[in-house]
C-alpha cells in the first residue's frame, strides 16, 4: 500500500508549528509565540519532520521579533518620531519585512502539509 501524505511520521505537528509562526505574525503575536517555545520544550519524542519544523519556526520566531521590533524601535530612537523621513523609512521597511516573513511562513506550511522539511533562508543552516 503506497504511503499517503496523512501517514508521514510528524507531519501534524509540522503544519501546527508553521501555523503558529503565522499566527504570530498575523494574528496573536506573543500568544502564538509562547505556544511555539511550548511545543518545542516537549518535542524530545517528536518525529525528524517535527522537529525541523518546529525549530525553523521558533528560530524564524526569533528573527522575525528582531527584524520587526528591534530594527523598527531603533529606527524610531535615531529618527525621532516627530521627523518625517524617520516614518518614510519605517514604514516601508516594516510592511517589505513583515510581507517578506509572512511569504516565507506561507512556504514553511506548505512545505510541512506536503511533509517535507524547510529550512528558512539565511535563518538557520541546513542540516545534514
Amino acid at each position: 500500500m503506497p504511503l499517503t501524505v496523512d501517514d508521514i511520521p510528524g507531519r501534524r505537528l509540522a503544519v501546527a508549528a508553521e501555523t503558529l509562526f503565522l499566527a504570530n505574525l498575523l494574528v496573536a503575536p506573543g500568544i502564538a509565540f509562547l505556544a511555539l517555545l511550548w511545543m518545542r520544550r516537549h518535542y524530545a519524542d517528536a518525529p525528524a519532520l517535527a522537529r525541523c519544523h518546529i525549530d525553523q519556526a521558533f528560530f524564524a520566531g526569533l528573527w522575525s521579533g528582531v527584524l520587526l521590533l528591534v530594527v523598527t524601535a531603533v529606527l524610531l530612537m535615531l529618527g525621532g518620531v516627530t521627523w518625517i523621513w524617520t516614518w518614510v523609512i519605517v514604514i516601508p521597511y516594516f510592511i517589505c519585512m513583515h510581507a517578506s516573513l509572512i511569504l516565507l511562513g506561507v512556504l514553511g506550511l506548505a512545505r510541512a502539509q506536503a511533509g517535507r522539511p524547510y529550512t528558512f533562508p539565511l535563518i538557520r543552516p541546513r542540516r545534514g
